[in-house]
């Protein structure tokens, strides 16, 4: 027993939680690749395993794969800068079918660890940092259909990587954490421009809202800011550049900005928040289906999280008072009302307004930012929880908790279905409009 509590507490214990995270999808999915399947198809497919096709012949001509504007199904594709993707260019030789599940389960082995590292940092006990890794890591939303889109995978499990390194600046006032954090928070632009680019607000964001909270010397934030800014543009720039270039295609043929219906589409419902805890409360059948263009987010039910949502509205109600619950739920309702902003009266024009932002259909797909504090949330209240049950409070506060859910539950379904009687007619409006 000792030998064991000398290794959990040891520092080899991390490595093998690493391979511990990277091996269990791989177990999971390898007899399916052994099968002679792929769960690719469509975009993933042309976007994916060309690159990879793309890369390997040039590698082995010895050439530089460098930028080719009619790679992705002969369309010119802003992501082809995923060619010098660092975790891709270690595995371009693999057969493709090991490819795409050694690439898959590297990127889920990575958002996995660094949500354990993160959850960790922010105070969250081993125990519970450990857990919600691993429900991060097997959730619907990496695991559901969006396996179909190896793109946006590929960019949304840094999130958790991002923000580790700027709590550890932030902890440690060490400039070398916002260097690391510039490095990484480019290689999402490798993959999906879209949610790098969210993925990028949010990382400022959240930089100035702990910088209110810490309060670094602004001397020494600013020249750090400036450093590790300009470094971020150096990174990024491998991916961003073959993009202008690009975009300038697009603007020789008249293709100069997005409609505004195209902006809206597959903006999520609000009712679909109900599936965060049960989605066959709101839709029977294929729940993984999209609901159509005018209330869904493409797949919806990656949202959900069952009984994770408990403990997060108990993190809320309980703890609000807490600096980091507060952004966090914050930064849920901002990014939700984002997704569904064609359902919020004027606010799809405001947004339209805004440049880049513009360009990209399918607002929902920041979804990942909502589902990834939703569990951060829950993380801190059963780790709350334990810390109650060491002070001998747990019963006291496990009877406030239902005092507090029961009735927040009834508000919550309440609220959801007027939301969805409203979405409903809004949308049976934007139907006529496409008419």
């Amino acid at each position: 027993m000792d030998k064991f509590k000398n290794f959990y507490d040891g520092k080899y214990f991390n490595v093998f939680l690493y391979f511990l995270f990277l091996a269990l999808p791989i177990i999971i999915w390898l007899p399916t690749f052994l099968g002679g399947q792929l769960f690719l198809s469509g975009d993933g497919f042309s976007s994916f395993v060309t690159i990879k096709k793309f890369a390997e012949s040039s590698l082995l001509a010895e050439k530089l794969p460098t930028w080719f504007p009619y790679l992705a199904g002969g369309m010119p594709n802003p992501e082809v800068g995923a060619i010098l993707y660092i975790p891709s260019l270690i595995i371009y030789f693999l057969p493709t079918e090991y490819f795409v599940l050694l690439g898959y389960c590297l990127h889920l082995s990575i958002g996995a660890f660094f949500t354990y590292l993160y959850l960790q940092q922010i105070g969250v006990n081993k125990p519970t940092a450990i857990a919600f890794a691993l429900i991060y890591e097997f959730s619907v939303h990496l695991g559901g259909f969006r396996k179909e889109h190896t793109g946006i995978i590929g960019a949304i499990i840094w999130l958790p990587v991002v923000l580790y390194f700027i709590e550890k600046y932030f902890a440690s006032n060490k400039i070398k954490y916002l260097i690391f954090m510039a490095f990484v928070l480019a290689f999402p632009f490798a993959n999906f421009f879209q949610c790098a680019t969210y993925m990028l607000i949010l990382a400022v964001f959240y930089i100035l809202c702990l910088e209110f909270k810490y309060k670094i010397a602004l001397k020494k934030f600013l020249k750090d800011g400036i450093v590790a800014g300009l470094l971020f543009f150096g990174f990024v720039s491998v991916f961003v550049l073959p993009a202008l270039s690009i975009m300038d295609f697009y603007k020789s043929i008249g293709a100069t900005s997005s409609a505004f219906d195209f902006f809206k589409s597959y903006s999520i419902g609000s009712q679909k928040l109900l599936y965060m805890f049960s989605p066959t409360s709101v839709q029977s059948g294929d729940l993984f289906m999209a609901g159509g263009a005018g209330s869904s987010s493409g797949f919806d039910i990656e949202i959900f999280i069952g009984i994770v949502l408990f403990f997060t509205i108990w993190a809320i109600i309980r703890y609000f008072k807490e600096y980091r619950v507060k952004i966090f739920a914050v930064i849920m309702v901002c990014v939700f009302a984002y997704a569904a902003h064609a359902h919020i009266k004027g606010l799809s024009s405001i947004l339209y307004h805004i440049p880049i932002i513009n360009g990209y259909r399918v607002p929902s797909r920041a979804l990942f930012i909502f589902v990834f504090f939703a569990l951060c949330l829950g993380a801190i209240g059963v780790s709350k929880l334990a810390d109650l049950r060491e002070q001998g409070k747990l019963y006291e506060d496990i009877k406030r908790m239902l005092k507090f859910l029961i009735p927040a539950g009834l508000v919550f379904v309440f609220c959801a279905f007027i939301l969805f009687d409203v979405t409903l007619k809004m949308r049976h409006i934007d139907e006529i409009i496409l008419k």
